[in-house]
């Protein structure tokens, strides 16, 4: 560990640290490709990772209501998040952009109508906020008995 924390070290001060300009592969809707910076596709990736992990908390706060047993909701929430690499990508499903790196290439957008990261900031927050809502009411109701 001491080696590669030395080779890295080394690295750093005789290298360059690189480029935010560096170009990155990026899908277009016709099935074509373009290149984009890495600053750009750096700032596309926070913002899909942010709201992907706000929809997972929110699923799992909905699961730890619905389901009393801490190993049930933990199972739950995990096939959730699994489920997103084996259902087919559409564009209403919030589960399919839990894979950011096809979101943020552009791929999942292929047989789609848009080629911005609107669409899934916009299934993301809104899935979020629905399930999130649930899970509130749902407490809420619960309490009230």
């Amino acid at each position: 560990m001491l080696a590669v924390d030395v080779l890295l070290l080394v690295t750093l001060l005789t290298g360059h640290l690189g480029s935010l300009a560096y170009p990155v592969f990026h899908w277009q809707t016709d099935g074509s490709y373009d290149f984009r910076p890495l600053s750009s596709m750096l700032a596309a990736g926070g913002l899909v990772f942010i709201l992907a992990a706000a929809f997972v908390l929110a699923v799992s706060f909905f699961f730890s209501i619905l389901i009393k047993e801490f190993w049930g909701a933990s199972i739950a929430t995990i096939f959730v998040i699994v489920s997103g690499a084996f259902v087919k990508q559409l564009w209403f499903l919030p589960v399919g952009y839990l894979n950011i790196g096809q979101t943020v290439d552009g791929y999942p957008f292929l047989n789609h109508f848009s080629n911005s990261l609107w669409l899934p900031a916009g299934v993301l927050l809104s899935d979020t906020l629905l399930i999130a809502l649930a899970g509130w009411s749902l407490l809420k109701w619960k309490r009230g008995l």
